[in-house]
């Protein structure tokens, strides 16, 4: 008898990553288990195989996810001033699903934080014009 697998903890406790976050970097892995699947690892199309995606919540592509290890990682680069305050949250429906077609769904809630960044100058500067701003009443001293 085919079972459903089951996502581990089904809603995840939110995770935190600064906008600084590197395309590519691993942010955090699903896990799950079904009784018929011996060695998750060893998906080669048979009965041992679990397949995970996002189904929801990832509409601007900022996650993947690995199909095989639910491991999910930054895709785009995402900036804290660029979003308003309501999307620097993003909600994720991720999946599980067996070979037999059944399935199990959790939710992964990922925040943006903001970093420390550099100040860029205007792009006139780098043009060589530059203004000299002088304080009304002030002396100059020799």
């Amino acid at each position: 008898m085919n079972e459903a697998p089951v996502i581990n903890g089904g809603v995840f406790s939110d995770i935190t990553i600064p906008e600084s976050t590197s395309v590519g970097a691993a942010l955090s892995a699903v896990n799950a288990l079904d009784s018929q699947v011996t060695d998750p690892d060893a998906c080669g199309g048979g009965e041992d195989c679990m397949l995970y995606s996002i189904l929801s919540g990832n509409g601007d592509n900022k996650f993947a996810i690995v199909e095989a290890t639910g491991l999910i990682s930054l895709q785009n680069p995402v900036n804290f001033e660029a979003l308003e305050a309501v999307n620097r949250r993003y909600t994720l429906t991720v999946q599980v699903t067996d070979q037999g077609g059944l399935s199990d769904t959790g939710t992964l809630t990922i925040v943006i934080s903001d970093s420390q960044e550099a100040p860029v100058l205007p792009s006139s500067y780098a043009q060589g014009t530059f203004a000299t701003v002088f304080e009304v009443g002030a002396t100059q001293v020799s």
